[in-house]
């Protein structure tokens, strides 16, 4: 994957449910795309990470096994899982913005495996 491409998402870009693009940043020394959630406790949002080898990491994983599922996203990127799964449904919304194609529920509506799969198209 060419990390460039993730990169390339304007700063104020939007993806649901409500997460916004940031911009560029560095994590455990290594360049990220940081984002936001809002915050409905004190207003202040929350600001998140997803790591280049992160974004290749799930990038190679759905090429060789056609879908990215919550649970591959938990084996292959432990680290982003830790920091919850709100990683796991913004990457979903990039990998849609690149041309990849996301499916299932919105996060809260109960069904939570939602999954990326290769566009047939």
């Amino acid at each position: 994957m060419n990390f460039s491409l993730v990169l390339s998402i304007s700063v104020g870009t939007k993806f649901a449910p409500n997460y916004i693009v940031k911009g560029q940043g560095i994590s455990r020394g290594e360049p990220a795309l940081v984002y936001l959630i809002p915050n409905k406790k004190d207003g202040k949002d929350y600001q998140k990470r997803i790591r280049q080898s992160e974004w290749e990491s799930a990038y190679k994983y759905l090429i060789g096994h056609g879908s990215f599922s919550l649970e591959a996203f938990r084996k292959t990127m432990p680290d982003a899982a830790k920091d919850g799964e709100c990683n796991f449904h913004f990457i979903c919304g990039v990998f849609g913005w690149l041309g990849l194609s996301c499916f299932g529920n919105k996060p809260g509506s109960g069904r939570r495996k939602i999954a990326a799969r290769v566009n047939a198209t």
